[in-house]
């Protein structure tokens, strides 16, 4: 348990350094394309608000067609999945749900600044910019549309609830093959170790899924590492799962 939760920690906080390092690395190129902007290939001789207008029209219009293959994707795994067409308050969720970021700057900053004879990259710096822009409009587009978008989706749909009801299920299930409770710690440590495993089994019969499986075992694992640091539970005093 102390093993799965540091990993689980680790696992986050470098997540968060490789995330984070990729946009400095974006933060230290971006004030020089700012300040010599990329002319867009096909607009070398308009005025320069052409030229602007032009790249932020570019940006936007690639914007608006990423969002219209990953709807084209989405209605089609959620067509499979729900035996059924989607409803568009969850079609137009999980599609700008998808916002571009890491994996879009980490492609575009790994083109060379050179081509092996020396000469300059075409066009680098006009990707970079435009990969810039379309994660801010990506951005900008989730911040103001997914939170009216989220709010009638949980009035649509019971998932919440049946996410709760798969989580109340497990945990009497795990608890029913663990045995009977007992205030003996090195028998409850059996007892979770038991349950973590049934739950385990559960997941991969494909009875709850990987969020139940992942929310129950953390709470196995707190379980445990309270049990091994306090000794005996006090008389009433039962570890998460057991409420």
């Amino acid at each position: 348990s102390a093993t799965h939760l540091l990993t689980r920690a680790n696992w986050d906080v470098l997540g968060y350094v490789l995330h984070g390092l990729i946009f400095v690395l974006l933060g230290m190129q971006l004030p020089d394309i700012l300040r010599h902007l990329p002319v867009p290939l096909d607009a070398g001789q308009w005025p320069a608000a052409g030229q602007i207008a032009m790249l932020v029209l570019t940006s936007l219009a690639i914007t608006l067609a990423l969002l219209a293959v990953r709807a084209l994707g989405v209605w089609l795994a959620l067509r499979l999945a729900l035996h059924g067409r989607p409803t568009p308050t969850a079609l137009c969720a999980t599609t700008l749900g998808g916002v571009r970021g890491a994996i879009t700057l980490a492609a575009v900053l790994g083109l060379p600044h050179q081509l092996g004879d020396g000469s300059p990259f075409p066009a680098r710096d006009f990707l970079v910019f435009q990969a810039t822009a379309v994660i801010l409009w990506w951005l900008a587009a989730a911040s103001v549309g997914l939170p009216p978008l989220l709010r009638a989706l949980e009035r649509q749909t019971p998932a919440a609830a049946a996410h709760g009801r798969e989580q109340r299920w497990a945990r009497r299930r795990a608890l029913r093959d663990a045995g009977a409770a007992s205030h003996d710690p090195a028998v409850r440590l059996r007892a979770l170790q038991a349950q973590r495993e049934q739950l385990h089994r559960l997941c991969g019969s494909r009875r709850i899924n990987d969020k139940t499986l992942r929310t129950l075992v953390l709470e196995l694992d707190l379980e445990e590492l309270w049990l091994r640091q306090s000794g005996p539970a006090p008389l009433g005093g039962p570890g998460p799962l057991h409420h």
